[in-house]
């Protein structure tokens, strides 16, 4: 009888010991989930959702003030005028392509935190769209103001993407911490 006992509370000590076991594992797979899904927000998905809204207002802003001078037209992302072409390469200069160039860094140095298994179009056609306006750039540093565009429009869609992204990540983040 007392080797029955002796074996029940050796059992029970090993199952207890197990089951600790196994709950401090699934905790740490939670926090190291949390940590992974904070990074994605902090480093990659954050900053291109506020950079990507922020080239958006500025944009719209800048399309609304040439709209009302009668010089752009909604479906324009450049001027054609000699006097909307030297406003325009002022926003690129100063404005937009600093933006570009900060999210072109975060795409390049946190693409290891991308949701999706590859890269997302959007992200590939960015990238391609700010190289571009680095040419466009130089050849006006050089006094050539032939091209007012990159050669790769703008993806808008990057901006419903970091939205969307930005979001789903947050919601995740908030169920991981129990909220």
């Amino acid at each position: 009888m007392e080797n029955q006992g002796l074996i029940v509370t050796i059992a029970l000590a090993l199952l207890g010991y197990f089951a600790t076991y196994l709950n401090n594992l699934r905790l740490a797979k939670r926090a190291d989930k949390l940590k992974f899904v904070t990074a994605q927000i902090d480093e990659l998905y954050g900053p291109l959702y506020v950079i990507t809204q922020t080239g958006q207002i500025l944009f719209q802003a800048l399309l609304f003030k040439g709209i009302k001078k009668n010089r752009l037209t909604e479906s324009e992302d450049s001027p054609d005028s000699a006097d909307e072409a030297s406003d325009w390469r002022i926003w690129v200069q100063e404005v937009f392509q600093p933006l570009n160039e900060q999210l072109e860094h975060i795409i390049i140095n946190k693409a290891h935190l991308i949701i999706e298994q590859e890269m997302p179009q959007c992200l590939k056609r960015f990238l391609a769209h700010s190289a571009g306006y680095k040419a466009v750039i130089k050849k006006w540093q050089a006094g050539d103001f032939t091209d007012n565009s990159s050669v790769i429009h703008f993806p808008t869609e990057i901006e419903e993407y970091a939205e969307i992204s930005f979001l789903k990540l947050r919601k995740q983040q908030r169920k991981l911490i129990g909220r």
